[in-house]
């Protein structure tokens, strides 16, 4: 679950320039959080650096043990998980960063099809760099 709360979280962020979030769009109390989030995808959850984040001992939070029972080995990877404040401020940042996010995309769907009839139907928003259809239907 914390794997997929920083992979998710960190997606719209690292996409290629063309489709990425601006992090301008984070709220000026919440960037330390952001920070958090990202960082620790990309040292913990995404990738398993070495030099990722430490304790406040300057332990290294990547860590894999092993545990030796009976001659058997099993090995475990660190977990973080975050307290409930934590969690508190994760909910507030990613729900005002959803509806930040839904603000713009409404603003961009109106500037660009403000004069089109698009039919009712599912799309795809195509965000291959290859074709200039910007929607594509839903084909199941």
């Amino acid at each position: 679950m914390m794997t997929t709360l920083h992979i998710f979280y960190g997606r719209p962020f690292k996409q290629r320039p063309e489709v990425r979030i601006s992090e301008t769009i984070v709220p000026k109390n919440y960037k330390n959080l952001h920070d958090e989030l990202i960082n620790m995808r990309d040292k913990i959850y995404a990738h398993m650096d070495v030099d990722g984040p430490k304790t406040a001992n300057e332990n290294s939070l990547n860590k894999v043990g092993v545990f030796i029972h009976g001659g058997e080995a099993k090995f475990a990877l660190t977990m973080l998980f975050p307290r409930e404040i934590q969690v508190k401020k994760i909910r507030d940042l990613t729900k005002m960063l959803s509806e930040k996010t839904r603000c713009h995309a409404e603003k961009i769907w109106r500037k660009h099809f403000k004069m089109l009839f698009v039919p009712d139907g599912g799309y795809e928003v195509n965000l291959s760099k290859d074709n200039n259809d910007f929607l594509n239907p839903i084909s199941f």
